[in-house]
């Protein structure tokens, strides 16, 4: 290779071995220190994920889904509550990841494996999820009411 090749080379951001000729560059393939999910960020334990209702919240059942992946990414990351911001209505619905997982259902509607989370396990405050996941519903009740009422039928 000419002298002014490289140069040339060199200046494009290639790389050149004692030959002249171009060799493969090494890239760390090390990962990130503390993992991020793809979807949001984590901060202080706190995976936040913004999103636009009107698109990604589920109509059947009422609920928000998240990918499986982002949620073991969370949790490698050290986040113990999941907050989603409804960036539409301005509405924050928080959860506990335990709540995730204990409460919550598979499904894959051909955006990949997520886990969802029906609405009605979603707490507007940080506090509130936090108690709600420590909470143990009573032998035939739910953590929302009893599991069945008895009608009357006359």
């Amino acid at each position: 290779m000419s002298k002014n090749g490289t140069a040339a080379m060199r200046e494009h951001g290639g790389a050149t071995d004692d030959n002249g000729g171009n060799h493969r560059q090494a890239h760390s393939t090390a990962g990130q220190a503390r993992p991020q999910p793809l979807h949001g960020s984590i901060v202080r334990g706190i995976w936040t994920k913004p999103v636009h209702g009107s698109v990604h919240m589920l109509h059947t059942p009422p609920a928000w889904a998240l990918d499986v992946d982002d949620v073991q990414a969370a949790e490698r990351g050290g986040a113990t509550m999941i907050h989603i911001h409804d960036l539409e209505t301005r509405h924050h619905y928080w959860a506990t990841i335990e709540t995730l997982r204990r409460r919550g259902f598979p499904l894959n509607r051909g955006y990949g494996d997520q886990l969802g989370l029906l609405l009605q396990y979603w707490a507007p405050l940080p506090e509130e999820a936090q108690a709600a996941s420590h909470a143990t519903p009573q032998h035939g009740t739910t953590a929302t009411g009893p599991l069945a009422v008895q009608g009357v039928l006359w």
